[in-house]
């Protein structure tokens, strides 16, 4: 299969294919979003950006030979992102992601991969790890920029996994979102762009997110089986017996964020929130 990718952007009238070179950014039909605001759906090739470093980058991603369902063109996803952006800002003492924008609205990239479905799912819990190689492989992204990527396709037992840095090194994280039987937490809410306020499709995007910032470090008082904490399912990186219930972050802020100690990752101090 040839590695050179062909990059296009779509409207109701014709698709244009491009060069991997080029950079590509069309106008289509409206979308809504989660405000209920129509706004120019677009689709820009994942490595076209030309964005400032820094930023989290949203992706929807597909494999070599799974069909399109347009998560990036009709708001399903950008939706998502304006919600955990909004739960974010509430949060005490918390402040947003450094993402980009465009036309006012949450950027999703796109990028369809070398490899099919069925290819990715013989990696099992490696499938993360197959696909950073790949973009990595083809130039696709930046080593200053983190990305989060929404593959459309099948998944190991789990809605997502995510790079853990140091220990685990790297610049993407994935949600599955036909993970674990399409579960609430793996698939889009059903309500799509209707969908109002925070739902547990977004929060276990946002825990992906944490992992890839560092969160939850070794040292943290509560730390537990790589990256979590114990005690409170409340907390937006708990992982334990009891059901994950997430609605804060860092509770009693002693683990991973906003603690003010020295001797500990403090991701509250990364450059990728405002």
């Amino acid at each position: 299969m040839p590695t050179i990718l062909l990059h296009y952007f779509r409207s109701h009238k014709a698709a244009f294919a491009i060069a991997l070179i080029a950079l590509s950014c069309g106008q289509s039909e409206l979308a809504p979003t989660a405000s209920g605001a129509a706004i120019s759906a677009h689709r820009i090739e994942l490595g076209d950006s030309v964005a400032a470093a820094q930023h989290v980058r949203f992706v929807y991603a597909l494999s070599a030979d799974r069909e399109d369902r347009n998560f990036d063109m009709n708001g399903i996803l950008g939706s998502s992102i304006e919600r955990l952006q909004n739960w974010l800002s509430k949060q005490p003492g918390s402040r947003k992601l450094r993402i980009v924008l465009h036309d006012g609205q949450p950027e999703t990239l796109f990028v369809r991969l070398r490899q099919t479905d069925a290819e990715l799912i013989r990696h099992g819990v490696r499938i993360r790890d197959a696909i950073e190689r790949e973009l990595i492989s083809d130039r696709l992204i930046r080593k200053d920029e983190m990305y989060l990527l929404f593959y459309d396709g099948s998944g190991p037992e789990v809605c997502g996994n995510s790079a853990w840095p140091p220990v685990l090194r790297g610049s993407v994280a994935v949600k599955y979102l036909r993970g674990r039987n399409e579960s609430p937490s793996c698939a889009p809410p059903a309500g799509g762009t209707n969908t109002v306020g925070i739902v547990i499709f977004d929060l276990s995007a946002l825990h992906e997110i944490f992992h890839l910032l560092g969160a939850v470090p070794r040292c943290a008082p509560h730390h537990t089986r790589d990256g979590h904490v114990s005690g409170d399912p409340r907390d937006l990186m708990y992982a334990g017996p009891l059901q994950w219930k997430p609605s804060e972050i860092d509770i009693g802020r002693d683990d991973y964020f906003d603690h003010g100690r020295r001797d500990c990752m403090d991701i509250a101090k990364s450059p990728y929130f405002e």
